[in-house]
């Protein structure tokens, strides 16, 4: 009888969780343990079921749903014992933190808070390099799952957008198309682009995510380093302002040549506005533009770079994953969702810069074409 308890004795030990069977390290746990990886666990499938009415204003995604309640039943099962002895903890917590990184600023809490519990439950496993390289491929392996939904059918074909009637298509023809984007928006008809810009400011910056906004401070870091940012990349006689016919001129509601940060106007009309930048990297212009069809608005976003030294196409095939996979599907999605959700009962806004939110009332930092000049058919 003594032969056959001692074995059993050293599996309770080892520390064979609940529910568990013999064999492995398994880390016990008890009952405050069970209480606070519990919780985790409903805190995160919590979220995949309601997050989208805890978080209204941010985009709670369908396949971030699904993929926190897939996290959340993983747990479960690790938590049982029925699952993932030696990689159950790293995969979840790997899981839970690439699923922040891509989540919006306001999601966090719902996803680092539990990791950082469930690791704390899990503490008193084995540290090894294993572990520790599964959880990073969690990590890089759910992001990349989830930016993969997140961009798939936004991006439009070059020869798609040179079919649209853009005054772009005309006004740079000679300038490479480098990638496009479209997405549906619903709501109020025949929106104008200061109704848009209207609702962009109005964003919050939880509503961003942390690859974003930290690929945005490294990418503002590095130009800073290399010097891509200085005036004298800012070459006048290079742009592409040139190009803007008087008519052109006459029918934009911002004065070409405004600058707004980093970017120079071109032209804005309410339904289409280019800008441009000029570094030491590239030559770019943005073209944003509005197309109707049926009930449905499409906003069109398209990227136009002419190279200017031998740096460029290097610079942009290295900056190219990062902008298609984690930056304009997130900025393209939460905007839509923001739309969606509040666009549709803006106001008609004036164009004439007294609205506060529109291209024409933003303060102009340069001395191309000053809006103190008035346009033709102004003041008249």
């Amino acid at each position: 009888m003594s032969v056959r308890s001692a074995p059993a004795g050293r599996a309770r030990k080892s520390g064979v969780g609940p529910g568990g069977s013999g064999g492995g390290r398994w880390p016990r746990m008890s009952g405050g343990r069970w209480v606070v990886g519990g919780a985790s666990l409903a805190a995160v499938g919590g979220y995949g079921i309601l997050g989208q009415w805890i978080n209204p204003a941010v985009q709670v995604a369908v396949p971030l749903r699904l993929d926190l309640l897939a996290l959340a039943l993983m747990g479960w099962l690790w938590l049982l014992g029925r699952w993932g002895r030696a990689t159950g903890l790293p995969i979840l917590v790997g899981g839970l933190l690439g699923a922040a990184l891509v989540s919006p600023w306001a999601v966090l809490p719902w996803l680092v808070f539990p990791a950082g519990a469930l690791g704390w439950v899990g503490r008193g496993g084995r540290r090894t390099a294993s572990v520790a390289t599964v959880a990073v491929l969690a990590f890089a392996g759910n992001a990349a799952l989830l930016t993969g939904f997140s961009s798939r059918g936004l991006r439009i074909s070059a020869p798609e957008l040179e079919a649209m009637d853009l005054r772009a298509n005309r006004l740079l023809s000679d300038v490479p198309v480098h990638d496009a984007w479209a997405i549906e928006l619903r709501g109020r008809t025949a929106p104008t682009l200061d109704d848009l810009i209207h609702v962009f400011r109005s964003g919050s910056p939880l509503q961003a995510t942390p690859a974003v906004l930290c690929l945005g401070m490294l990418r503002g870091a590095v130009g800073v380093v290399f010097g891509w940012e200085d005036p004298r990349w800012t070459d006048v006689a290079s742009s592409f302002l040139s190009r803007v016919t008087e008519d052109d001129r006459n029918l934009s509601v911002a004065a070409p040549g405004k600058v707004l940060g980093i970017w120079r106007v071109l032209y804005a009309f309410s339904r289409e506005a280019a800008v441009e930048t000029l570094n030491g990297t590239a030559h770019v212009a943005v073209v944003a533009a509005l197309e109707d069809g049926g009930n449905l608005t499409r906003l069109v976003l398209s990227f136009r770079v002419r190279e200017v030294n031998w740096t460029t196409r290097f610079y942009m095939r290295v900056i190219d994953p990062a902008r298609r996979f984690f930056v304009y599907p997130s900025l393209l999605r939460q905007f839509a969702h923001t739309w969606n959700r509040e666009g549709w009962d803006t106001p008609g806004l004036r164009m004439d810069g007294e609205d506060p939110g529109s291209l024409a009332s933003m303060p102009n930092r340069s001395g191309f074409g000053s809006p103190s000049e008035p346009r033709k058919g102004e003041g008249q």
